[in-house]
């Protein structure tokens, strides 16, 4: 069975969610036709497309880039705040997502 594309699992998610391509193309600006494109496979969504899919879905980067990037990830830090630890490590992962998605593109 060949590996899920990036557009596999936006339509996955999209199913999962029960959400349309046109209710994702309202809560993110991209074009419906655009929306339309990546679910079927005809266009490779850009990182700032895959960005606004995952926040308007709710989703961590990850789920959506196939990294597993998340699952290395240890953060050593002092806080006295257990929820700012939290909220640090999520934007550590997405940064290191979507360097490792830029790498994987030749950027």
């Amino acid at each position: 069975m060949p590996a899920q594309t990036i557009n596999d699992r936006i339509a996955a998610a999209l199913t999962r969610l029960q959400c349309s391509e046109r209710d994702l193309a309202a809560e993110t600006g991209i074009s419906q036709f655009s929306i339309s494109q990546i679910v079927s496979g005809q266009k490779t969504p850009t990182i700032s497309e895959v960005m606004l899919i995952t926040e308007a879905l709710g989703l961590p980067f990850d789920q959506l880039s196939g990294s597993q990037i998340a699952d290395r990830v240890e953060v050593a830090a002092r806080s006295t705040n257990s929820s700012a630890m939290d909220e640090m490590r999520a934007q550590l992962v997405q940064l290191l997502e979507i360097e490792a998605h830029l790498t994987d593109m030749g950027l």
